[in-house]
């Protein structure tokens, strides 16, 4: 199969996905039809999992020279993952952020981004899965992540049946386990996330994609 073919194909099935996860919002969540919104997320989810899901098996699989830095239930983990996200009825409406950071405090990557989520639980749900995909990239395998959403947190840990919405996103986490990935989300005050909320509040005030390193900055 030619890079073309498969580059076509990877937009009509993100379209069509789209088109069904928009519909399931309007029949049961009540959202009224908006072209536009499937657009958007169309484009959105391309540019998401076409940088992650393209590159060669080896760059999933390579090791990454890094410390291990942190234990928790028995675990070493590599980086710690703080992910926020945030929701304004004006201007450019959800956003999130997320911030990973190794056990010297130093930043190893951080995303930013604007995106069509209808509650800050869904674009809490997206900013979970594109930092695990960022790990995933860069070669770590072993990520803690902070959040102050317990229902997510329940959800991850298998302590709640996940709805639609959650079962989506637990099929993509699934799908990165598959590819070696360990994680674990944890609760923590929001305190604690205040410096990533920021950033996602920010990204409710101006249109904004950023993910820091492989990602160029872009503000429309």
């Amino acid at each position: 199969m030619t890079p073309d073919t498969m580059n076509f194909l990877q937009i009509l099935f993100t379209t069509l996905w789209s088109i069904w996860y928009h519909r399931n919002l309007v029949v049961h969540d009540g959202l009224q039809p908006n072209p536009l919104d499937v657009v958007l997320m169309t484009q959105n989810l391309y540019c998401r999992y076409q940088n992650a899901f393209i590159k060669d098996e080896s760059q999933h699989f390579q090791s990454h020279n890094c410390s291990i830095t942190q234990s928790s239930a028995g675990r070493t983990w590599q980086i710690i993952i703080k992910i926020a996200s945030a929701r304004r009825r004006k201007k450019f409406g959800t956003a999130y952020a997320f911030e990973a950071k190794n056990r010297g405090g130093e930043i190893v990557f951080k995303g930013i981004r604007s995106c069509a989520a209808i509650s800050v639980a869904d674009a809490l749900q997206e900013a979970l899965v594109e930092a695990s995909i960022k790990a995933s990239s860069l070669g770590y395998q072993q990520i803690l992540l902070l959040s102050c959403c317990k229902k997510l947190v329940q959800v991850c840990s298998r302590w709640r049946t996940p709805d639609w919405k959650e079962s989506i996103m637990m099929a993509d986490l699934s799908h990165l386990q598959q590819m070696g990935l360990v994680y674990k989300l944890i609760f923590v005050p929001k305190l604690v996330l205040s410096n990533v909320w920021q950033l996602a509040v920010m990204a409710t005030n101006m249109p904004i994609q950023y993910c820091w390193p492989s990602m160029a900055h872009v503000v429309s």
